[in-house]
């Protein structure tokens, strides 16, 4: 029994010694580390060690610090579009059937160029309107040198003289306004003279206004056509706009004739070069944007209107030297920007770094970051995912 009572002593005396170790790490060159992580910690403190296994899977590319030659820009996403001033919707000013459309989509078309030809009872009424007109002043003006030269013998007195030279005028000026109403449906001063000496047709010929390719071709053989439907869409796409919306906060670093560089996914490899064109003066308030308009050579018509792109802008003010990154290096950590920094082989840490301006790809760092420092480009993701594990 006493035995029992002295085996038991020394148990809990053993296990009061290992919670007050637990609790109260004891002094000395020998006590042992923690294993908790404190509850906060800075993310300059923050490490990461892969073995050589999965660093090759976490695909991990490091790439050094760079001190450039920082050239502010904004990059921005962006559509194409027709220049407004080389492009032309054709078709008919009045109601009409047409009798032949004579251009295809695609297909380079120049000034003047017939497109397509109509025909109906107001073409027609308007052919005869004309045509009476100059009847009639024909007929007037006859009267009107009868009556000169019986004048001029006494024949006559000048009361009727003078009304007949007033009567043709008015003939004349009828004629000529039935002449305008043709021209402004459509018909050219040939046509109507051809019209008048008994040659012409009697239909409208729709021509190019300028010279361009056929981007839309919206009619064909006896569809019946009113003033509001285009036939044909002809666009120079030579010079192309390419519309950019830009918040009102960086609106200020954008002008006219700053130079814009353009991207495709079609053409990956290929840089169009344009400038900026206009700024709109009011800032849209559902999206806080303004468009701005960039005016691009075209070259071998690769860009085509409706397609997505991506601009950036060479905003005005002066370049300077600066420590940059690629964006993609960066990653949000406990609400800062920071960077992973091999430090080692395989060994990675986690720096709160301060980020300034931005140009392009390039990422200035203001703090945090020392030139030529090993900064994680590639793997950043599966780095932080093995911190937060």
């Amino acid at each position: 029994m006493k035995g029992m009572r002295l085996w038991a002593l020394v148990v809990g005396a053993a296990s009061l010694g290992f919670v007050a170790g637990y609790f109260v790490a004891p002094r000395g060159e020998n006590a042992p580390a923690t294993t908790a992580r404190p509850a906060q910690v800075a993310p300059s403190a923050l490490r990461v060690n892969l073995d050589p296994e999965e660093a090759r899977r976490a695909h991990i590319v490091v790439a050094a610090a760079r001190r450039i030659n920082l050239l502010p820009s904004i990059d921005l996403l962006g559509s194409v579009d027709f220049d407004a001033q080389s492009v032309a919707d054709v078709g008919s000013r009045v109601s009409g059937r047409l009798t032949s459309v004579m251009v295809q989509l695609g297909e380079e078309v120049h000034v003047g160029q017939a497109i397509a030809q109509i025909e109906g009872p107001e073409i027609g009424d308007a052919i005869a309107d004309m045509l009476g007109a100059r009847a009639r002043f024909t007929a007037a003006t006859s009267n009107a040198a009868r009556e000169q030269a019986l004048g001029a013998e006494h024949l006559t007195n000048a009361s009727s003289v003078e009304q007949s030279r007033a009567h043709a005028i008015a003939l004349q000026a009828e004629a000529r306004g039935a002449e305008q109403r043709l021209l402004a449906v459509g018909l050219s001063h040939g046509e109507i003279e051809a019209l008048a000496s008994g040659r012409g047709i009697r239909q409208i010929t729709l021509r190019s206004p300028l010279e361009g390719e056929v981007v839309m071709r919206n009619g064909y053989m006896g569809q019946v056509v009113d003033p509001t439907h285009v036939v044909v869409r002809v666009a120079d796409l030579d010079t192309v706009w390419v519309m950019l919306d830009v918040y009102e906060r960086d609106l200020s670093r954008v002008r006219v004739g700053d130079v814009a560089e353009i991207r495709s996914e079609s053409h990956a490899d290929r840089v169009f070069s344009g400038r900026v064109g206009h700024v709109e003066s009011t800032v849209d308030v559902r999206t806080r944007t303004a468009r701005v308009r960039i005016e691009v050579d075209n070259e071998g018509r690769l860009l085509r209107p409706g397609q997505f792109v991506r601009a950036r802008v060479m905003t005005h003010g002066e370049s300077r030297q600066a420590v940059c990154v690629v964006a993609r290096a960066l990653t949000q950590f406990d609400g800062a920007q920071s960077l992973f920094v091999e430090v080692g082989r395989n060994h990675y840490e986690l720096r709160a770094v301060e980020v300034g301006m931005r140009a392009g790809d390039d990422v200035e760092i203001v703090r945090g970051l020392a030139e030529n420092d090993a900064v994680v480009t590639d793997g950043v993701f599966a780095l932080k995912s093995e911190l937060l594990r």
